[in-house]
C-alpha cells in the first residue's frame, strides 16, 4: 500500500482494498474483511472522488452485510447508491439496490427490500446485467416469501437460481437451498 500511497494513486489502494475485503470475507476472515473495507472507505475519501467513495461504500455494505451487521450494511449501501445516482452511474444503482436489498432481508424489513429489489430489477435490465438481475430476483423471491407471496416467490427465486447457474457463481447454491425449503422439500 505504501507504493500507491507515494505515487499518488490513492484510487488504487482503494480498489485494492475492497477487493481484499470481499476475498477476506470468503476466506472466512470477516473482521480482516472489514478492517479492509474500512480503510478503502478512508482512502477513498482522501481522494475527492465520488465514484471512489461509492465503490468503497459498496464494499463496506456488502461486507458488513456477509458479516452479520445489516443496520450499518443498509447504512452504508443508501450512501453509495446515492453517490452512484448524482454520477448517473445505472448499473451501479442497480447492484447498490441489489444489495440493499438483501441487507434489508437480512434486517427483517422485507416489504422495503421488495421494493429495492423491484428498482434494482427496473434499472438494471440491460443485457450485461444479468448478475445485478439476479441478485435482485433472489431478494426480491425471498422478500415475497416472507410476505406470503409463495408462488411469485418462487418464480423469482428460480429465475435468479437459473443465471446464478449460469454464470457459475456460488449464489446458485444459496439459491437452490432456499427455493428447496420453499418448496419443503
Amino acid at each position: 500500500m505504501e507504493i500507491s500511497r507515494s505515487t499518488g494513486a490513492v484510487v488504487i489502494e482503494t480498489r485494492i482494498l475492497a477487493n481484499m475485503a470481499r476475498a477476506y470475507v470468503v476466506s472466512g476472515q470477516p473482521e480482516a474483511g472489514l478492517r479492509a473495507a474500512r480503510g478503502a472507505v478512508e482512502a477513498a475519501r482522501a481522494t475527492g472522488s465520488a465514484v471512489a467513495l461509492a465503490q468503497a461504500l459498496y464494499q463496506l455494505g456488502v461486507t458488513l452485510g456477509a458479516t452479520g451487521a445489516p443496520g450499518e450494511a443498509v447504512d452504508r449501501l443508501r450512501e453509495a447508491l446515492t453517490l452512484y445516482r448524482s454520477q448517473q452511474l445505472r448499473l451501479w444503482e442497480g447492484y447498490s439496490l441489489a444489495r440493499l436489498a438483501a441487507a434489508l432481508l437480512a434486517a427483517d424489513r422485507a416489504a422495503e427490500a421488495a421494493e429495492a429489489a423491484t428498482e434494482s430489477l427496473a434499472i438494471g435490465a440491460e443485457p450485461d446485467a444479468a448478475y445485478c438481475q439476479a441478485l435482485a430476483n433472489a431478494a426480491l423471491g425471498e422478500a415475497l416469501l416472507r410476505l406470503d407471496h409463495p408462488a411469485a416467490g418462487l418464480d423469482r427465486l428460480q429465475e435468479a437460481h437459473a443465471v446464478f447457474t449460469r454464470l457459475g457463481v456460488p449464489e446458485a447454491g444459496r439459491v437452490r437451498e432456499l427455493t428447496q425449503r420453499a418448496q419443503g422439500l
